[in-house]
C-alpha cells in the first residue's frame, strides 16, 4: 500500500491537508492487461476531489475506469473512496502520475501524487512462443551491399500506395452512385453498432476484423459529427483533432481507450481479453451519445409547465 499526504493550498481552508491512502494488488503487471487501483481520500470539511484524466493519461498506459464512491462526512472530516483501472501499454518499469484537483469554498488546487511504478511484462502466450537464441555464425569477409534490398522495399512501398489510391478512387466513385444518407450522424453511428454487435464476428474469434469495423464506424462518426478528416488520420493524430473539438474530457479519455485496445489487437496482434468486445462495443454507444447535441428546449417551454 502507498501512503501519499497531500497539502492542501490557503485558498481552499487554512491549515487543513487532504489524505490519499493508494492500495494496488501487485506492483507486476501483464501488457493490456488491467491492474486495480484503490485510493481512500481523507478531505477538510467543504473539499472535494476529482482525477484530472486529461493530464493523468499518457501514450504509455489508459485508465479505463474512474468511479468515484459516496462521500461520508465525520467529526469535521469526509472521506471518500475511488476505484481506478489503470491499462499498461508498454514494457518494463512504467511510471502512473496521477494528478488531481482540489475544490473548496475558496477556490481549487492541483494536486500531483508521487509516481506509482508498475512493472509490465509481455503476456506469457508471447514468451512461450519466442525461440531460443543460435549461437552467432562466422564472421563474413564482407557485409552484402544493402541498396538492392532498400530498392525493393522503395518499389513495393510505390506499388502498394499506387493500388491503395486506386482502390480508395474505385471506392469513392462507387460510393457517389446511391443517393447519401441523410439521417443524422449519431443514428448511423448506432444502427452501423448493433450490425456489428449482431454480425458474430467476436463470439466467432475475429477480433481483428471486429476491431478494425468498430474503429472504421467510429471514425466515420466523427468525420460526420465534427467535420474531422478521421478515416485518413493515424490514431494519434485523430486523439489530437479530437482533443482540439468539443469532445469533452471523458468522451475523449473513452476514445483513447477504446482506440488503443483496438490497436493493440490489429497491430500488436495481442490475444483480447474475453469483455473486450462487449465492454468496447458499450463504449462506442457511449461516446456517440455523449457527443450527440441535446434538442434546444424552447423558450418559455419551462414557464409554461403547470
Amino acid at each position: 500500500m502507498l501512503k501519499l499526504l497531500l497539502l492542501a493550498s490557503s485558498a481552499l481552508a487554512a491549515n487543513t491537508t487532504a489524505t490519499l491512502d493508494m492500495r494496488v494488488s501487485t506492483t507486476s503487471a501483464v501488457l493490456a492487461r488491467p491492474v486495480e487501483l484503490t485510493v481512500s481520500a481523507r478531505l477538510p470539511a467543504g473539499v472535494s476531489l476529482r482525477l484530472n484524466l486529461e493530464r493523468s493519461t499518457t501514450d504509455s498506459f489508459a485508465i479505463s475506469k474512474v468511479e468515484a464512491g459516496e462521500v461520508k462526512s465525520q467529526g469535521g472530516e469526509a472521506s471518500q473512496d475511488f476505484k481506478l483501472e489503470i491499462v499498461p501499454l508498454a514494457l518494463g518499469a512504467l511510471p502512473v502520475p496521477l494528478y488531481w484537483t482540489a475544490e473548496g469554498p475558496g477556490g481549487s488546487q492541483e494536486l500531483q501524487a508521487p509516481p506509482l511504478t508498475l512493472q509490465v511484462a509481455d503476456p506469457p502466450s508471447f514468451k512461450a512462443d519466442k525461440p531460443d537464441l543460435l549461437d552467432i555464425k562466422e564472421p563474413r569477409a564482407a557485409r552484402p551491399a544493402l541498396w538492392p534490398w532498400l530498392l525493393a522495399a522503395a518499389l513495393g512501398a510505390a506499388a502498394w500506395e499506387l493500388y491503395r489510391r486506386r482502390k480508395l478512387r474505385a471506392l469513392e466513385q462507387l460510393s457517389a452512385g446511391p443517393a447519401p444518407d441523410d439521417r443524422p450522424s449519431d443514428v448511423i453511428a448506432l444502427a452501423e453498432l448493433a450490425d456489428l454487435e449482431g454480425s458474430g464476428a467476436w463470439d466467432g474469434g475475429q477480433y481483428k476484423n471486429f476491431y478494425l469495423r468498430l474503429t472504421d464506424i467510429l471514425r466515420r462518426y466523427l468525420e460526420r459529427r465534427f467535420g474531422l478528416p478521421a478515416t485518413r488520420l493515424t490514431t494519434a493524430e485523430l486523439y489530437r483533432h479530437a482533443r482540439q473539438a468539443e469532445l469533452d474530457r471523458t468522451a475523449t479519455a473513452l476514445f483513447k481507450d477504446i482506440f488503443d485496445r483496438a490497436d493493440l489487437v490489429k497491430f500488436a496482434k495481442i490475444a483480447p481479453e474475453a469483455d473486450w468486445g462487449a465492454r468496447d462495443l458499450a463504449g462506442a454507444r457511449r461516446l456517440v451519445e455523449q457527443t450527440t447535441p441535446k434538442p434546444a428546449v424552447p423558450a418559455g417551454a419551462a414557464e409554461a409547465k403547470p
